[in-house]
Order: structure tokens, then sequence, then C-alpha cells
């Protein structure tokens, strides 16, 4: 996946910026943000081609995220990676 667009949503600060620095050394563009507010205003103005997001994201549990890229990936399929962020998940 050359020169993709990734939303990576994740409210630890200091993991959503490691995510998209490595990301972006790739050659990918990244769009983050830190909770479900977030992740409903980036997928009103952007269809990403992969997202990554903690299992735990405040405001937005995991399954309605799933709603959310659904209804806002107009037909395509896209890719997403949960995790959990916190103690023990380096």
């Amino acid at each position: 996946m050359k020169n993709a667009t990734v939303l990576i949503a994740c409210s630890d600060d200091r993991e959503r910026e490691r995510l998209s620095a490595a990301l972006s050394a790739a050659g990918h563009a990244c769009l983050s943000c830190a909770d479900g507010q977030g992740v409903r205003l980036q997928l009103r103005s952007v269809s990403p081609d992969l997202v990554i997001t903690e299992v735990d994201l405040p405001g937005l549990d995991v399954y309605e995220f799933v709603q959310i890229l659904e209804e806002n990936a107009c037909g395509r399929s896209v890719p997403l990676v949960v995790g959990r962020v916190g103690p023990g998940t380096d």
C-alpha cells in the first residue's frame, strides 16, 4: 500500500505521534484524532485507505466505529486495525 491515506485514532498522544511518524516516514499521508468526535469529523472530509484505532477510543466504541466507517467508505472496503493502548502494551 504505497502513498496511502491512514487515519490514526488514538487517545494517547505519544502513541498517536509515534504511529504517525513511522507511517509518514514510509511515505503515507497520516490524519489523526484523539476521540470519537475527531473520527466523525475526519471521516466527513476524507476516505482513508487504512484506519488504525484503539479498541477503547473515548466517545466511540469499535462497533459504532465500524458502522461510521462503512457509511463513509462509499462502497469501498477499508482495512481496520484495532489495538489496545495502555500499560504493558509496548
